[in-house]
């Protein structure tokens, strides 16, 4: 995910941890300095569950795009 909402920038990245059996995505708001992580959702192949968290405030609109955009990634792994 790139995406512009209101006056901030959302970019997600790939994460995965082999040896702790998950993979996901890290969500973070970019500005011209600096950038936070704001949500992180992972999913858990020991037991197929995802898991999500949130940090600071985030538009719903964009937690919804990135818990979709998420999912879509595990299910093409």
């Amino acid at each position: 995910m790139d995406r512009i909402h209101g006056n901030m920038r959302f970019v997600s990245t790939m994460v995965e941890g082999i040896e702790d059996g998950f993979v996901g995505q890290e969500l973070r708001c970019v500005n011209e300095d600096d950038s936070s992580l704001v949500a992180k959702l992972i999913f858990w192949e020991s037991d197929g569950q995802f898991a999500v968290e949130t940090l600071g405030e985030l538009p719903l609109v964009v937690l919804e795009e990135f818990i979709t955009e998420t999912i879509e990634m595990v299910k093409l792994r």
